[in-house]
């Protein structure tokens, strides 16, 4: 997987956004303990075994292919969240589940998330058992990934599901893909979105901002 420029500045803004946080409340600065590492380890095992590297160059054409796979990606995390919870609500027997509640998420623990998840363990299992490769990588992860999430669902069938079918869908792409800035925005959007807390002007200015220089940055003097 490749760590480009957004990467970089997207694990950079996370980190900001949550000590932020935890500076103004005090109880949050435990909690961001688990994505911290997460991503160090990630970024850390991923590099010693090569499943990570660094690519700062991206002209326009990449820019544009990956801005698009970040939309399906997105679009595929909303699709299958309230797709699943929709097809199962309407089954001829009764299924007890509650809809996912993202707010306990947030953008440092999306990026953490896929760091580790799609950025090591992706690669690292697909290489374990080679003749398989990303049909074992995959759904190794995939299931890795849901077993994390059992810490904050529980054993609730829907929301596994759910998890593991994002996972399966999206470490697919990631493995046709490699630029893992897709899946940290992606995911990262979805949660921020769940918390719904921010004053829409204050975030979406910044994030704008931010997205015009990576932008201008990331094509300069490379258009072919």
């Amino acid at each position: 997987m490749i760590l480009d420029f957004i990467g970089w500045n997207l694990i950079v803004l996370s980190f900001i956004c949550f000590l932020y946080v935890a500076t103004v409340q005090k109880s949050v600065g435990m909690a961001i303990i688990v994505p911290i590492c997460m991503v160090f380890g990630g970024v850390l095992f991923g590099y010693a075994t090569k499943s990570l590297t660094t690519d700062t160059h991206m002209d326009r054409k990449e820019l544009s292919d990956s801005t698009l796979w970040f939309i399906i990606s997105f679009g595929i995390i909303i699709t299958i969240q309230v797709g699943v919870v929709t097809i199962l609500s309407h089954l001829p027997f009764n299924v007890s589940f509650d809809v996912m509640d993202l707010k306990i998420y947030g953008v440092l623990l999306a990026i953490a998330e896929e760091v580790c998840f799609r950025g090591f363990f992706l690669p690292w299992f697909s290489n374990i058992v080679p003749v398989l490769g990303p049909y074992f990588g995959v759904p190794a992860s995939a299931g890795a990934w849901t077993i994390f999430h059992a810490a904050v669902y529980g054993t609730q069938p829907i929301a596994m599901i759910i998890v593991f079918m994002c996972g399966i869908a999206l470490g697919f792409i990631a493995w046709s893909k490699k630029r893992l800035w897709i899946f940290m925005g992606a995911h990262a959007l979805v949660n921020l979105m769940a918390l719904g807390g921010f004053h829409v002007i204050g975030t979406i200015v910044p994030v704008v901002l931010i997205s015009v220089v990576v932008v201008l940055w990331a094509t300069r003097g490379r258009q072919r």
